[in-house]
């Protein structure tokens, strides 16, 4: 194995850890939902969700879609 090789492999393995991590975090879909933040003095935070559930179908459709993307990166890593 070369050391490109061996530094690619890392690179995949680490890759794929921090995507298990984020399925895991992320993996129910009924306490979970995508929103958006706005920065304030203290970094960011989450917009009320009262102010962004006329757009929940949309944030839901989109929550798919990504997870779906995670899992196709995993199949392809």
């Amino acid at each position: 194995m070369t050391t490109e090789q061996y530094t690619r492999a890392i690179q995949i393995s680490e890759r794929l850890k921090d995507l298990e991590q984020v399925k895991k975090a992320i993996s129910s879909t009924t306490r979970n939902r995508l929103t958006y933040e706005k920065e304030g003095d203290r970094g960011f935070d989450a917009h009320p969700s009262w102010a962004i559930k006329p757009i929940g179908n949309i944030l839901d459709k989109h929550d798919k879609m990504i997870r779906e993307e995670i899992d196709q990166e995993i199949e392809a890593l």
